[in-house]
């Protein structure tokens, strides 16, 4: 191991600049009091997810008054739903604010965290761009490395010779004008890809493994009165937030198993689905999903359904047997010859941290055990075998209906507690007890029996490869507000 840099006193250790980080960062200075901290990020710039993602029609898929800081509000958002380029100039401003670029080691990627019992501490072993490694020793780490990272690609594409574009690692460079396009995947941000690509492709071949449910989108510019109000009566704005969030937690109920709302929801996507097909009858029974509402990520768009009626573009639901260097062959022999692929396929969320390891304080490294066991962390934050580590947006910490900008904040609050506590104390080591995990972990498993993501047919962005369900909290966020503002820290356990 490379010799160890000194790091005295008390210091915090994030992992990431993206929204995660950036609330550790900022809750630290302003309810811990501290600086005494480093942000190691891999890429190039703060933004994390809004850095990586600038495929076309790149935004956020709700409200953007619900997907920033509770703390750090914006009465100028120019519309209902931002770009991606509006996301990440906001959360620049946000860290120009807090003065965070100083504490921001860019292209620095952590190779490994080992917990030292004798110095009670983390080891972080540290790669710059240079290739030059150091381990410094911190007292805490807050890893904050989100789950929309890794991006799966799939082996059998590496035998096309053309371009290939992933969504979160896109090449403005490459010129789909008049060329003959495949897209893989119709999730998230294949329903925002599509579209865009539809408009400037010659032949557009979606291959589809399963479709989405769909809402419509109602989007619209906030006009300039709408922002002076916001601007002047403040109370306006955080009454709006309020608004967004109560009614997104609505959406909860749809997502229990053979509910009212459920079927209500169901009606209405089908409806909309029928509307924007119109005579397309063809296409109606291939776009429908046949597996329960909320049980994969609801999308909200009105510009999707109408591309596949378009005549450049076909829609093809049979399985990808194999690619060639210039075609896709599906199952049914079909051929489809294409100068380039566009996939949607998602990222590798069961790798967690990967590829950075995690040597827990018995000595096991921590990935293998979660791909046996399944991750157990309390809130998704904190594992009894990991002292003084949190995971900011974690195993089983997506709601699915509501924000996770929310989640993480509310992640923090309970975060500062622990670390308020343990300064309290004295402590060197803080852990949560191993029945509290337990018991967490139990309780979120019951709740899953009666939602619908506890269906075999569920997306693989919320299940791992034995099907359990890694991704999701199961209950409405205020619920999981209510569990940190009652937590018992008598199921801490200090050194």
């Amino acid at each position: 191991m490379p010799g160890v840099v000194p790091n005295e006193g008390p210091s915090v250790c994030i992992i990431g600049a993206g929204f995660s980080g950036l609330c550790g960062a900022i809750k630290l200075i302003q309810e811990v009091g501290t600086t005494n901290f480093e942000i190691f990020e891999m890429n190039k710039d703060i933004g994390g997810t809004w850095l990586c993602n600038t495929y076309p029609g790149c935004a956020c898929d709700i409200p953007i008054h619900s997907y920033c800081f509770s703390f750090e509000k914006r009465a100028d958002w120019r519309a209902q739903y931002a770009t991606n380029k509006e996301i990440f100039k906001y959360l620049q401003e946000v860290s120009s604010k807090y003065d965070l670029y100083s504490k921001i080691r860019f292209e620095h990627c952590i190779q490994r965290l080992q917990w030292d019992n004798e110095l009670q501490a983390w080891l972080v072993t540290i790669q710059n761009n240079r290739g030059t490694v150091i381990t410094k020793k911190f007292d805490i780490v807050i890893s904050a490395t989100g789950s929309i990272r890794l991006p799966k690609i799939p082996e059998q594409f590496k035998n096309f010779k053309g371009p290939i574009l992933h969504t979160a690692k896109w090449d403005e460079s490459v010129d789909l004008i008049n060329r003959r396009v495949a897209v893989v995947g119709t999730g998230a941000s294949g329903i925002q890809v599509i579209p865009q690509v539809s408009k400037y492709a010659t032949d557009l071949f979606v291959f589809q493994r399963k479709p989405s449910w769909i809402f419509p989108k109602i989007d619209f510019e906030f006009g300039r009165i709408t922002k002076f109000l916001f601007r002047y009566i403040p109370f306006l704005l955080t009454l709006y937030h309020m608004v967004l969030f109560f009614l997104m937690e609505l959406v909860w109920y749809a997502m229990r198993k053979n509910s009212w709302a459920s079927k209500q929801a169901t009606k209405v996507c089908n409806a909309f689905r029928k509307k924007q097909l119109g005579k397309r009858k063809d296409l109606y029974d291939k776009l429908t999903p046949a597996y329960d509402f909320g049980c994969q990520r609801t999308a909200f768009a009105s510009d999707y359904y109408p591309v596949f009626t378009k005549a450049n573009t076909s829609l093809i639901t049979e399985k990808i047997d194999s690619v060639t260097t210039d075609s896709i062959i599906t199952g049914d022999g079909s051929k489809y010859e294409i100068d380039a692929i566009v996939l949607a396929t998602g990222f590798r969320i069961t790798d967690y941290f990967a590829p950075m390891e995690i040597i827990d304080k018995n000595g096991d490294n921590v990935l293998p055990q979660w791909k046996k066991d399944a991750p157990s962390l309390f809130l998704g934050i904190a594992s009894h075998n990991l002292p003084n580590l949190f995971i900011l947006y974690g195993p089983n910490t997506s709601t699915g209906h509501n924000s996770v900008v929310l989640t993480v904040e509310m992640q923090m609050e309970w975060v500062v507690s622990c670390l308020r506590k343990m300064i309290d104390r004295k402590a060197k080591v803080v852990s949560i007890n191993e029945s509290a995990v337990r018991n967490y972990m139990k309780q979120l498993r019951d709740q899953f029996r009666l939602m619908v993501w506890d269906a075999s047919l569920c997306s693989p962005w919320y299940t791992d490869e034995l099907g359990r369900n890694v991704s999701i909290y199961p209950w409405q966020l205020s619920h999981f507000s209510k569990q940190v503002r009652t937590f018992n820290y008598n199921q801490l356990d200090f050194q």
